[in-house]
Protein backbone atom coordinates (compact mmCIF):
# COMPACT_ATOMS: atom_id res chain seq x y z
CA UNK A 1 0.00 0.00 0.00
CA UNK A 2 2.87 2.26 0.88
CA UNK A 3 4.82 1.93 -2.61
CA UNK A 4 1.34 3.83 -3.74
CA UNK A 5 1.66 7.31 -2.01
CA UNK A 6 4.15 8.70 -4.61
CA UNK A 7 4.45 12.24 -2.79
CA UNK A 8 5.35 10.64 0.15
CA UNK A 9 8.93 12.50 1.77
CA UNK A 10 9.41 11.54 5.34
CA UNK A 11 8.52 7.69 5.90
CA UNK A 12 9.37 7.10 9.83
CA UNK A 13 8.20 3.99 11.30
CA UNK A 14 10.83 4.36 14.11
CA UNK A 15 10.49 2.50 17.85
CA UNK A 16 8.00 0.26 16.86
CA UNK A 17 7.84 -4.00 16.75
CA UNK A 18 7.54 -4.44 12.97
CA UNK A 19 9.64 -7.38 11.57
CA UNK A 20 10.08 -9.07 8.85
CA UNK A 21 11.38 -8.45 5.63
CA UNK A 22 12.04 -5.24 3.70
CA UNK A 23 11.11 -4.74 0.50
CA UNK A 24 8.31 -5.40 -2.30
CA UNK A 25 6.47 -8.94 -1.55
CA UNK A 26 7.74 -12.17 -3.71
CA UNK A 27 7.14 -11.82 -7.16
CA UNK A 28 7.00 -8.14 -7.44
CA UNK A 29 9.87 -6.29 -9.44
CA UNK A 30 9.27 -3.57 -6.74
CA UNK A 31 8.75 -1.10 -9.80
CA UNK A 32 5.25 0.41 -8.56
CA UNK A 33 7.44 1.15 -5.56
CA UNK A 34 9.10 4.62 -6.43
CA UNK A 35 8.45 6.70 -3.41
CA UNK A 36 9.74 9.71 -5.82
CA UNK A 37 9.85 12.49 -3.48
CA UNK A 38 10.73 10.35 -0.13
CA UNK A 39 13.47 12.36 1.51
CA UNK A 40 13.64 10.75 5.30
CA UNK A 41 13.27 6.68 5.40
CA UNK A 42 13.72 5.95 9.13
CA UNK A 43 13.07 2.14 9.97
CA UNK A 44 15.36 2.20 12.87
CA UNK A 45 14.40 0.12 16.09
CA UNK A 46 12.40 -2.59 15.25
CA UNK A 47 12.67 -6.28 14.14
CA UNK A 48 13.41 -6.61 10.44
CA UNK A 49 15.63 -8.91 9.09
CA UNK A 50 17.19 -10.42 6.18
CA UNK A 51 18.82 -8.55 3.27
CA UNK A 52 18.48 -4.75 1.96
CA UNK A 53 17.29 -5.36 -1.67
CA UNK A 54 18.44 -3.14 -3.94
CA UNK A 55 14.71 -2.18 -4.90
CA UNK A 56 14.31 -0.31 -1.72
CA UNK A 57 16.75 2.25 -2.76
CA UNK A 58 16.73 2.66 -6.50
CA UNK A 59 13.72 4.61 -7.17
CA UNK A 60 14.54 7.21 -3.94
CA UNK A 61 14.34 9.59 -7.35
CA UNK A 62 14.50 12.81 -4.56
CA UNK A 63 17.50 11.15 -3.41
CA UNK A 64 19.50 11.53 -6.49
CA UNK A 65 19.15 15.25 -7.16
CA UNK A 66 18.20 18.24 -5.77
CA UNK A 67 14.39 19.06 -5.98
CA UNK A 68 13.53 22.25 -6.11
CA UNK A 69 11.98 22.08 -2.78
CA UNK A 70 9.58 25.18 -2.70
CA UNK A 71 7.35 23.62 -4.98
CA UNK A 72 7.01 20.19 -3.59
CA UNK A 73 3.69 19.11 -1.98
CA UNK A 74 4.87 16.48 1.06
CA UNK A 75 3.19 14.18 2.60
CA UNK A 76 4.40 12.98 5.97
CA UNK A 77 3.72 9.57 7.87
CA UNK A 78 5.19 9.16 10.76
CA UNK A 79 4.60 5.87 13.26
CA UNK A 80 6.37 6.74 15.61
CA UNK A 81 7.10 8.63 19.61
CA UNK A 82 8.90 11.44 19.13
CA UNK A 83 9.18 14.63 16.24
CA UNK A 84 13.09 14.06 15.39
CA UNK A 85 13.13 15.23 11.54
CA UNK A 86 10.79 18.29 12.41
CA UNK A 87 11.32 21.78 13.62
CA UNK A 88 8.43 23.47 15.58
CA UNK A 89 7.93 27.22 17.25
CA UNK A 90 4.79 27.72 19.47
CA UNK A 91 3.07 30.91 19.11
CA UNK A 92 0.88 32.39 21.39
CA UNK A 93 -1.45 35.59 20.38
CA UNK A 94 -4.38 37.00 22.54
CA UNK A 95 -4.47 33.60 24.59
CA UNK A 96 -4.24 31.32 21.17
CA UNK A 97 -1.74 28.60 21.53
CA UNK A 98 -0.67 27.46 17.57
CA UNK A 99 2.22 24.92 16.71
CA UNK A 100 3.79 25.81 13.77
CA UNK A 101 5.46 22.45 12.18
CA UNK A 102 7.92 22.39 9.72
CA UNK A 103 9.54 18.95 8.24
CA UNK A 104 13.16 20.03 7.87
CA UNK A 105 13.08 19.34 3.73
CA UNK A 106 17.07 19.93 3.43
CA UNK A 107 17.89 17.20 5.59
CA UNK A 108 17.97 14.03 3.30
CA UNK A 109 18.33 10.80 5.41
CA UNK A 110 18.22 6.95 5.66
CA UNK A 111 18.25 5.36 9.36
CA UNK A 112 17.98 1.55 9.26
CA UNK A 113 20.06 0.96 12.66
CA UNK A 114 18.91 -0.93 15.38
CA UNK A 115 17.55 -3.95 13.18
CA UNK A 116 18.79 -7.72 11.97
CA UNK A 117 19.43 -6.74 8.72
CA UNK A 118 21.86 -8.87 7.12
CA UNK A 119 24.45 -9.67 3.88
CA UNK A 120 25.58 -6.58 1.83
CA UNK A 121 25.09 -3.20 2.01
CA UNK A 122 23.64 -2.35 -1.92
CA UNK A 123 26.19 -0.92 -4.23
CA UNK A 124 23.01 1.59 -5.45
CA UNK A 125 22.97 3.70 -2.27
CA UNK A 126 25.94 4.89 -3.88
CA UNK A 127 23.98 6.69 -6.14
CA UNK A 128 21.31 8.46 -3.65
CA UNK A 129 24.45 11.27 -4.08
CA UNK A 130 22.04 13.94 -1.93
CA UNK A 131 21.91 11.64 0.90
CA UNK A 132 23.04 13.85 4.16
CA UNK A 133 22.58 10.79 6.80
CA UNK A 134 23.10 7.46 6.17
CA UNK A 135 22.97 5.22 9.84
CA UNK A 136 22.89 1.32 9.17
CA UNK A 137 24.48 0.39 12.85
CA UNK A 138 23.79 -2.33 14.85
CA UNK A 139 22.49 -4.80 12.71
CA UNK A 140 24.07 -7.89 10.86
CA UNK A 141 25.57 -6.53 7.93
CA UNK A 142 28.48 -8.35 6.61
CA UNK A 143 31.00 -7.84 3.68
CA UNK A 144 33.16 -5.17 2.62
CA UNK A 145 31.76 -1.73 2.86
CA UNK A 146 30.64 -0.61 -0.85
CA UNK A 147 33.42 2.06 -2.75
CA UNK A 148 30.27 3.35 -3.98
CA UNK A 149 29.55 5.09 -0.75
CA UNK A 150 32.59 7.86 -1.76
CA UNK A 151 30.30 9.03 -4.59
CA UNK A 152 27.92 10.25 -1.27
CA UNK A 153 29.22 13.67 -1.77
CA UNK A 154 26.95 15.86 0.41
CA UNK A 155 26.97 13.12 2.92
CA UNK A 156 27.52 14.77 6.78
CA UNK A 157 26.90 11.39 9.23
CA UNK A 158 27.97 7.44 8.14
CA UNK A 159 27.20 5.17 10.90
CA UNK A 160 28.03 1.53 10.10
CA UNK A 161 29.18 0.66 13.70
CA UNK A 162 28.28 -2.21 15.44
CA UNK A 163 27.75 -4.58 12.48
CA UNK A 164 30.62 -7.13 10.83
CA UNK A 165 31.74 -5.12 8.02
CA UNK A 166 35.58 -5.17 6.28
CA UNK A 167 37.36 -2.79 4.25
CA UNK A 168 38.06 1.02 4.11
CA UNK A 169 35.26 4.30 4.51
CA UNK A 170 35.68 5.52 1.15
CA UNK A 171 36.64 9.06 0.61
CA UNK A 172 35.13 11.39 -2.19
Amino acid sequence: MLGKISTLGVLVLRSNEFYGHVGPPPGNDGSNYTFEMLQIFDLSSNNFTGSLPSECFKNLKALKVNPDLNTVDYRYLELSKSSYYQNSITVTSKGLVMTLVKILTIFTSIDFSSNHFEGGIPEVIGELNSLVVLNMSHNALTGEIPPQLGNLLQLESLDLSSNDLSGEIPQH
